[in-house]
């Protein structure tokens, strides 16, 4: 195994590599920004609380999506089916139009966009916020819930797209 000392030098790029070897679910995080709706691709989700219910995403400092936001406001995860690559690659695109979306989402309890084909969507109000690095973490309490059965899930490995199957739990590239 190749040692590489982070601490003296920038290898931000061998450390993302190294957690790529780590899969991640994609989803697309949605909230309303001055009268209009914004999405971004994320895939560092995961839940913090069953009791309540809780959930974090990590959102790059740098991004429009943190403009504004205070606790308290709404926001949803949406968890892409395998079936989404498209929504991921949009929603990740720097150049693409990250307000506009389609038929195919519904306004949430919160106002939020929010997917109907997704495998799950989670609506939450934003309870804190924490500054770490170059990234912020939404850390939010989950308000709604909303889960399709026997959705494959869109997976993100070594860079590329994969699917995880949810009948016989296999995963399988795109």
């Amino acid at each position: 195994m190749d040692h590489i000392d982070l601490p003296k030098e920038n290898n931000s790029l061998a450390f993302r590599r190294a957690c790529g070897l780590f899969p991640t679910g994609v989803a697309i995080a949605t909230r309303i920004i001055a009268d209009s709706s914004m999405g971004i691709t994320v895939n560092s989700f995961s839940s913090v609380s069953w009791d309540p219910p809780s959930v974090l995403i990590c959102v790059h400092r740098l991004s429009r999506f943190l403009r504004g936001f205070e606790p308290g406001e709404g926001f949803a995860v949406n968890i892409l089916s395998a079936a989404q690559q498209d929504l991921s690659a949009r929603f990740a695109s720097r150049s693409a139009d990250r307000s506009t979306f389609g038929p195919d989402w519904d306004v949430g309890v919160l106002g939020v966009p929010v997917h109907r084909y997704a495998a799950a969507a989670f609506e939450c109000e934003l309870q804190q916020a924490v500054e770490s690095g170059d990234h912020s973490i939404l850390i939010g309490s989950v308000l709604g819930m909303h889960q399709r059965e026997h959705s494959d899930v869109l997976v993100f490995h070594r860079g590329h797209y994969s699917r995880l199957e949810s009948e016989r739990g296999v995963a399988a590239g795109v």
